[in-house]
């Protein structure tokens, strides 16, 4: 059984002038020269340096809510790539993630939105948007061009994630209210424990997809894992695949409505 608490899980328009007023707290973004983001990158630096290991992923995030740096979409993006100069730390897999994930954060409750990053160029990390909170009023968005690593959007709420390309294992899990439409394959527990989720995915699914979630809708072009949907309720799976939909049917609860979509367009309902 899957431990309750894992450990350390098309938007291009930026909102460029619409600056909010900061508090004399905040830090601003430098302005671009020939060391742009020299400050914010001694502190993810030191972020990454930690010798502390024992920290659930959440408190790891929480140990950067120091982190008052505002930037905006575009040059989240921009920081992004200047990361890799640290892309061969042992921790900069486990690590980056969370941090862009503060910063996401702190430029979306500074009132941007619609984020858009990058990571074609660079080797799939963990936990990008993560924990992230938007409002049922202004989900945050979120648009990943290029594949990403596992736990992207776990425990966050109320968002919008677009992501083209592969993403690895515990997609979503333990997220409220969130879309994820996927342009590739997902692996393992992709919505795990997950809450009126709503996953579109056109690749393959690895095993135990929506298991334990409550109220989703997956739809699922591709191929899917064993143990989809186990311990699910009140959820709907969609596939294309007449031998998928009855292989669901005999392994989801009836507590849960599996739907064959034809090649018509029409939808099915397998009883």
């Amino acid at each position: 059984m899957k431990a309750a608490i894992r450990r350390g899980g098309g938007l291009d328009d930026v909102l460029c002038g619409m600056k909010p007023q900061q508090p004399e707290t905040e830090r601003h973004l430098e302005p671009v020269g020939e060391q742009p983001f020299s400050a914010l990158l001694d502190r993810y630096k030191a972020f990454l340096d930690d010798k502390e290991n024992d920290y659930s992923e959440q408190e790891r995030y929480n140990t950067i809510a120091y982190l008052t740096d505002i930037l905006n979409p575009e040059h989240i993006n921009a920081f992004l790539q200047s990361t890799v100069i640290h892309g061969n730390h042992e921790k900069y897999k486990w690590r980056t993630g969370l941090f862009l994930s503060r910063l996401l954060q702190n430029s979306y409750n500074a009132g941007n939105n619609d984020f858009s990053l990058n990571t074609t160029s660079i080797e799939p990390f963990c936990s990008l948007g993560t924990l992230l909170k938007g409002t049922k009023r202004k989900p945050i968005t979120l648009t990943i061009n290029g594949d990403v690593g596992g736990q992207c959007g776990s425990m966050s709420t109320h968002g919008i994630y677009t992501i083209n390309g592969d993403v690895g294992s515990s997609c979503g899990d333990y997220s409220i209210n969130v879309t994820y439409t996927i342009i590739g394959n997902v692996g393992i527990d992709c919505g795990w424990m997950s809450k009126h989720g709503i996953y579109m995915i056109t690749g393959d699914v690895g095993e135990t997809c929506g298991s334990l979630s409550k109220d989703g809708t997956y739809t699922i072009n591709g191929n899917v894992g064993d143990g989809c949907g186990l311990e699910s309720t009140n959820g709907t799976y969609k596939t294309p695949h007449q031998h998928i939909a009855e292989k669901l049917k005999q392994n989801i609860s009836k507590k849960n409505t599996i739907i064959y979509l034809t090649p018509e367009g029409r939808e099915e309902v397998i009883t």
